[in-house]
């Protein structure tokens, strides 16, 4: 059983094992090391996503990167937003299945992992940060993964899934 980011949060099982060092990085490729991330790119199921979802102007006043941590932390996943935000080690729901959280507060980013034997989509994470680019402020989100249900995964994301989530970050900055 691996530790993550040294906080204690187990996510390990005999058959998979994860390590994610305390700064994942501005790429979440940085977040998985060693053979755990070899077997999951190299099963069947294997996918992967990427997106940008533009949250506000950064010349709007209340508009800033930490503005919008504090709404991503609070809004981490599809489910109900979490009062007072995720934090390292915290464990949320989504329906049945269970996420594991950890916190990057350095680089403004939540990473979600579906709990071994508590989510479908497990093995597999997604990456949540916080950019500023050309002064507006946008959500990158990146999955990855291996586990069952592929097909819903991916339409999930591709059907705007994230973009939903990310509409309800927008809103509490007036858009």
């Amino acid at each position: 059983m691996n530790e993550v980011a040294g906080k204690g949060l187990a996510l390990g099982t005999r058959k998979q094992s994860w390590s994610v060092p305390d700064c994942c990085g501005m790429h979440p490729g940085t977040c998985l090391s060693g053979k755990p991330q070899d077997d999951l790119r190299s099963n069947n199921q294997y996918h992967s996503y990427e997106e940008f979802s533009y949250i506000c102007d950064a010349s709007k006043a209340g508009c800033t990167r930490q503005a919008v941590f504090d709404q991503l932390r609070r809004f981490p996943t599809p489910g109900m937003p979490v009062d007072g935000g995720v934090i390292t080690g915290q464990v949320t729901t989504f329906g049945d299945w269970r996420i594991s959280h950890v916190v990057d507060s350095q680089n403004f980013a939540v990473f979600n992992i579906a709990a071994p034997g508590a989510h479908g989509f497990a093995p597999g994470f997604v990456y949540r940060n916080v950019q500023e680019y050309g002064g507006k402020i946008y959500i990158q989100t990146f999955g990855e993964g291996s586990g069952g249900y592929r097909p819903l995964n991916l339409g999930f994301t591709r059907g705007g899934g994230w973009q939903a989530v990310d509409i309800r970050i927008r809103g509490r900055f007036g858009g």
